[in-house]
């Protein structure tokens, strides 16, 4: 009978193991796939409709989520408390975070898909054991090595780009929005945000900057339509150095690459959480690991974004001149 059970149970992990699998190694077709059906359809997409009226807060920022997450309007827990403090904070700016990022078509992973089921159980066992998020976040991880790849990444960046753009359409943030446009992306959602900076480029007029939280980054060239990239990490965070150990451009060796092109126009700043590691217990959005003074780390990561977001406010450039309305360039990228 024990034996009998051994084997259900082995059976069963090297089902779940092959599909997760299978799931992985198709990462790079989701994108493809949702290109060649747009390329079938129009050369672009049709121009998303304006909310009305449009609005014009003093900063919009946009959240990515880190790759623990399932889908955009399913954040983590931790995400969402943290969510839920910045929003109140950095008011009357906009803060605008159900943009899955992690799909060029922003489907979610319990959406319509072939695996749902499989990521639906992932999630629920991640709700009782941090270890349950594993196929989640290593899909995930995948995703975010499809954005920064040369040859995928413009393909997947295109997509989630008009995602973004449908947001800021429905939101009411049209094409002659002056204000600066600031991404805060929680781990892999930092690459996620510098590889579509390209293509919202011509359908933004304001300045974009990049607000990082334990973020990892690629050499890519959505650098260079980046005012500014300023980077939050703790020093217990592991997860930052393997973006500049793994991604090999960023050596300082390569000094025409996107990323030390970048760092030499002193376009990236350091901000050190004490004591703060990427997640879990410890991490940036822990509301019991607290300082001497009696903060929880998730008050002190938001207050530290939220003056950030003030800061990018008060000093914000005027924008470049305001494009036409519409849907995102071609994967190739701008002219």
């Amino acid at each position: 009978m024990i034996g009998s059970l051994q084997s259900l149970g082995l059976g069963i992990v090297i089902v779940m193991a092959t599909m997760l699998m299978i799931a992985l190694l198709s990462s790079p077709f989701e994108s493809m796939f949702w290109w060649s059906r747009r390329q079938r359809r129009d050369a672009l997409p049709e121009p998303h409709p304006l909310a009305e009226p449009p609005r014009n807060p003093p900063a919009v920022v946009i959240y990515l989520s880190g790759i623990g997450t399932l889908a955009g309007d399913a954040h983590p827990r931790s995400e969402r408390k943290f969510l839920r403090r910045l929003e109140g904070r950095i008011a009357p700016a906009l803060l605008l975070s159900e943009v899955f990022p992690y799909s060029a078509k922003g489907v979610p992973l319990n959406g319509e898909r072939l695996f749902n089921w499989l990521w639906e159980a992932q999630g629920r066992i991640k709700a009782r054991d941090g270890f349950g998020a594993f196929g989640v976040n290593l899909r995930n991880l995948f995703q975010v090595l499809v954005s920064a790849d040369r040859r995928y990444g413009p393909i997947y960046s295109a997509g989630v780009a008009d995602l973004v753009l449908a947001q800021l359409r429905a939101n009411g943030i049209g094409p002659d929005y002056r204000g600066p446009l600031i991404f805060v992306g929680y781990s892999g959602g930092a690459q996620v945000s510098v590889g579509m900076a390209p293509f919202l480029r011509a359908h933004v007029a304001g300045p974009m900057y990049l607000l990082t939280l334990g973020g990892v980054i690629s050499s890519d060239h959505g650098l260079t339509e980046l005012e500014e990239v300023i980077d939050f990490r703790g020093p217990k965070d592991r997860v930052v150095t393997y973006g500049a150990v793994g991604f090999v451009p960023r050596w300082p060796i390569f000094r025409n690459s996107d990323w030390n092109i970048a760092r030499r126009a002193g376009k990236f700043e350091t901000r050190t959480l004490d004591g703060m590691g990427h997640n879990g217990r410890g991490g940036y959005l822990d509301r019991l690991a607290r300082d001497k003074a009696g903060r929880s780390n998730l008050e002190r990561t938001v207050e530290a974004i939220a003056t950030e977001v003030d800061e990018i406010t008060r000093r914000a450039p005027s924008g470049p001149t305001a494009p036409a309305a519409g849907g995102v360039q071609d994967a190739e990228g701008p002219a």
